[in-house]
């Protein structure tokens, strides 16, 4: 999970220091290889990589999308966060990739030493802003390693709209919001120019270290 806790600053400051870091560096965690590349894959790994519960989705309008997740308040245990990334999940107003789907179930990282830590409302709905932004440019850069390059250039333009509606700035960077973020002004000049680092710095490795993103983005042909 990106964030615990605080999702608007902890998001926001997460995103701008990763901005940084790609500009700066191109280099690749050791345990997230790119969505061309075949991994190797012991028994368990292949495993980890059974097609996970898909939610079943019914997208509703980005105004009443904002509307019903845009002011949550209070705080909450594991269990709530994972419903609200559910309910968020299930409403979600931006197209994922042709393929995609939002996992059922939410990777969440507790702390030992905080087994009853509560986490601030909104925390699940930023969760299924970041698994859209990661598939979306995941599909992106797959389609720009094979060659595709106007289905590269489409799911840029989504990932674009998408990172310049309020469905993001309510929660990630909100002191930016629309077109302004500091990701977008970064990111998207590069990749539309064939150059994806800070998009896989901040997105696509994240999103694919997750076995259940992974498992998703081979079944949609983006790992191969």
């Amino acid at each position: 999970m990106q964030s615990i806790k605080n999702a608007a600053a902890v998001s926001a400051l997460a995103v701008a220091s990763l901005v940084l870091a790609g500009c700066a560096s191109a280099s690749a965690p050791d345990l997230s290889p790119t969505p061309t590349e075949a991994p190797e894959q012991s028994a368990a790994t292949a495993e980890e990589m059974e097609l996970p519960e898909l939610i079943e989705t019914t997208p509703i309008s980005v105004d009443e999308y904002v509307a019903a997740f845009g002011d949550a308040t209070g705080w909450s245990g594991v269990a709530g966060v994972q419903e609200e990334y559910r309910q968020a999940a299930a409403s979600f107003p931006l197209p994922l990739p042709d393929g995609y789907g939002f996992p059922a179930d939410l990777e969440v990282y507790e702390d030992p030493d905080e087994p009853d830590a509560q986490w601030e409302a909104g925390n699940g709905t930023v969760q299924a802003f970041f698994f859209w932004s990661g598939a979306t440019a995941t599909a992106a850069y797959a389609a720009h390693e094979r060659g595709d390059a106007e289905t590269a250039a489409n799911y840029l333009d989504i990932f674009e709209e998408g990172w310049a509606s309020p469905v993001r700035s309510m929660y990630v960077d909100p002191e930016s919001p629309g077109a302004d973020s500091p990701y977008i002004l970064h990111a998207l000049p590069a990749a539309r120019g064939g150059n994806f680092d800070t998009m896989l710095e901040v997105d696509i490795y994240p999103f694919l270290d997750n076995p259940a993103n992974r498992a998703i983005a081979t079944a949609a042909g983006d790992i191969v």
